[in-house]
C-alpha cells in the first residue's frame, strides 16, 4: 500500500476496463504518496481528459511542461497528457521528442493500448518503424 507505482499499475488496469473514475481516484491516491511523480500525474491528466475533465487535464499538462523547463519530465509523459486531451498531433510530436531523447518509456509503445488512437497516424507508425517495434493493432 505504500508503493506509489502500484497505484499506477492498478489505475491503468482500471482504465482498461473503462472504470475511469475509479482509475483517476487510484492515480490520486498514488500521488498522495509521491506528490511530484510525473508518471502518475501524466496518467491522471490522460484519464481526466478522456473523461471530459479537460480543465483538470490541461492544468496538469501545464504543470508538467513548466517542470520540464527546469528538471526532468519525460516527453512520453507529456504525450500521455496530450493524448487524454484528444490532441493527437501534439501527442505524436511529443512521442517523436521522446524517441529523439531515447526515452525508455517508449519500450512498450508498439503494444501500449493507451496509444491506440494514434495507430493510424503515419508519424506514429514511423516512430515504431525507427524503433523496430511491433505494430500491434494496426
Amino acid at each position: 500500500p505504500t508503493y506509489h507505482m502500484g497505484y499506477w499499475i492498478l489505475g491503468v488496469a482500471l482504465a482498461a476496463t473503462e472504470a475511469r473514475e475509479e482509475a483517476a481516484g487510484v492515480f490520486r491516491d498514488g500521488l498522495s504518496l509521491a506528490p511530484d511523480d510525473a508518471h502518475l500525474e501524466s496518467y491522471l491528466a490522460w484519464v481526466s481528459g478522456i473523461q471530459g475533465q479537460k480543465e483538470t487535464a490541461q492544468r496538469i499538462l501545464d504543470d508538467l511542461q513548466r517542470r520540464r523547463e527546469h528538471g526532468y519530465v519525460s516527453a512520453f509523459q507529456i504525450a500521455m497528457a496530450y493524448l487524454g486531451l484528444g490532441r493527437s498531433l501534439e501527442a505524436t510530436d511529443w512521442l517523436g521528442q521522446a524517441y529523439a531523447e531515447g526515452d525508455p518509456l517508449l519500450s512498450y509503445l508498439g503494444v501500449w493500448w493507451v496509444c491506440d488512437p494514434l495507430r493510424a497516424d503515419p508519424r506514429f507508425r514511423d516512430i515504431l518503424r525507427r524503433m523496430n517495434a511491433p505494430e500491434a493493432g494496426v
